[in-house]
């Protein structure tokens, strides 16, 4: 017990590198665990929250420079189609938990850089909040013909359910043109 508690505080005194070369520090997490505040998994769609900060050269664990940026995104968690910082670095957090990602120029901006703050090659600091999650939604209905007999209701909370999808981007269009 002692050694996990010893673990566990020093997720948030220092940085836990990974072994693609991002490193992550809790700064808040979020020690309520239930059916609906699951960790983040790989394919999940994720809404964020993030500052970021220029790194300093030293890489202490006291390294954050400067605010440059502050915004939000959105994206499906580990599938590409956003920093890789971001895509990594969400997996595992829980809505509410705050992260700090010290991420080298490959997973933030590259050889490009994000002129004029952020030069070529420079590693960036993040600090990352999750403010949302989307799971695999489901209804379960405790064998209930009353709830499958009001299509009202069934109607209203499929066109919810797509509406959800939808905004999140998590649709296909299915129908056949022809």
């Amino acid at each position: 017990a002692h050694r996990a508690m010893l673990t566990h505080a020093r997720r948030f005194l220092s940085y836990m590198p990974t072994g693609s070369g991002l490193r992550i520090r809790e700064l808040k997490a979020t020690m309520q665990t239930s059916w609906r505040n699951k960790p983040v998994e790989d394919g999940q769609a994720v809404r964020i929250k993030y500052i970021l900060r220029a790194a300093s050269s030293e890489g202490g664990e006291d390294d954050a420079g400067e605010i440059i940026e502050e915004g939000t995104r959105q994206f499906k968690a580990g599938h590409g189609k956003t920093l890789r910082a971001f895509d990594e670095g969400v997996i595992g957090m829980r809505v509410g938990d705050v992260r700090r990602l010290r991420a080298p120029h490959t997973h933030a901006f590259g050889a490009e850089g994000k002129p004029p703050s952020v030069k070529p090659f420079d590693d960036v600091i993040f600090d990352v909040t999750l403010t949302g999650v989307v799971h695999h939604m489901h209804i379960e209905v405790l064998e209930d013909p009353e709830v499958f007999a009001d299509t009202e209701l069934m109607a209203s909370i499929g066109a919810a359910a797509r509406r959800w999808a939808k905004q999140l981007g998590l649709t296909e269009d299915t129908t056949k043109k022809g």
